[in-house]
């Protein structure tokens, strides 16, 4: 029997997606030695109530579900998939722990990605936080959804949100195009952006996977059917 890699996922349990994207990724022909262990992150606040209290109820679940994962023999990593919680994460955590926010970084860094068409479903100040994280010189374009529940989020049509980048990507200022949440389905549109762009494309779920696999998003984004 071949080496199994594993991997452990702290996901809300509001997110509906990112286990169905672990599992498409999952298909792909570099991934079948690889297995992700899912930890669900339970929370009494729902977001569209009060957002803060939602984050922090997410992140005091993070090290006891982590403490979890960790007895699952010869697991390698595990990634935190909520990019907006990742904001309440503490200083030490945020830096020892895979999460969205860092992962993009890290992908933006490598890649030299400085003015991406930016695409989320969150209100103006949830975004302009997250951005300030990024290692942006210019921020061209962002376009906020301003749809953070799950009911709202599953309701979004992938024709949709292709139409938004069509209609927002600029080819003379934007460098790429990034869609920011776990919980916002793309996985599915990733090599047709990345075919009308002729950019790089990166999702938060894209992200973690290469941050935690140490893999290149376009690798990923090449063995997509």
């Amino acid at each position: 029997m071949s080496h199994v890699e594993r991997f452990g996922a702290l996901v809300p349990s509001s997110n509906t997606t990112v286990e169905d994207e672990l599992a498409q990724y999952l298909r792909l022909p570099s991934s079948e030695s690889v297995r992700f262990h899912i930890g669900r992150l339970d929370y009494n606040t729902r977001i569209s109530v009060s957002y803060q209290d939602y984050c922090q109820e997410i992140c005091a679940k993070v090290v006891p579900a982590m403490t979890t994962l960790e007895k699952v023999k010869d697991i390698r990593s595990i990634g935190f998939f909520c990019t907006t919680c990742s904001l309440y994460l503490s200083d030490p955590l945020f830096s020892s722990i895979d999460n969205p926010i860092s992962a993009i970084a890290k992908t933006c860094f490598a890649s030299g990605i400085v003015s991406p068409l930016v695409i989320t479903p969150y209100t103006d100040e949830i975004t302009s936080r997250i951005l300030s994280k990024l290692p942006f010189h210019s921020i061209v374009s962002s376009v906020n959804i301003n749809k953070l529940t799950a009911s709202e989020l599953g309701g979004m049509n992938l024709d949709t949100l292709l139409e938004i980048t069509k209609n927002n990507f600029d080819h003379t200022k934007h460098d790429s195009t990034i869609i920011l949440c776990t919980n916002l389905p793309s996985l599915h549109l990733a090599k047709v952006i990345r075919y009308f762009t002729s950019k790089p494309f990166i999702s938060s779920n894209l992200a973690m996977i290469s941050a935690m696999q140490n893999i290149a998003i376009d690798r990923i984004i090449e063995q997509m059917p």
